[in-house]
């Protein structure tokens, strides 16, 4: 029971990290200081 819990919680950790790796974003204005650092940033 153990084993199954522990092996269901790092399936669940790696379906997480390979879903974070998917997020984009979208930035309309290039000519703000702050969406310039943030954008660098990324």
């Amino acid at each position: 029971m153990k084993k199954s819990i522990v092996a269901a919680g790092v399936a669940t950790l790696m379906a997480t990290s390979a879903i974070g790796q998917d997020i984009g974003a979208s930035i309309a204005r290039f000519d703000d200081n702050f969406l310039t650092v943030m954008r660098n940033g990324m």
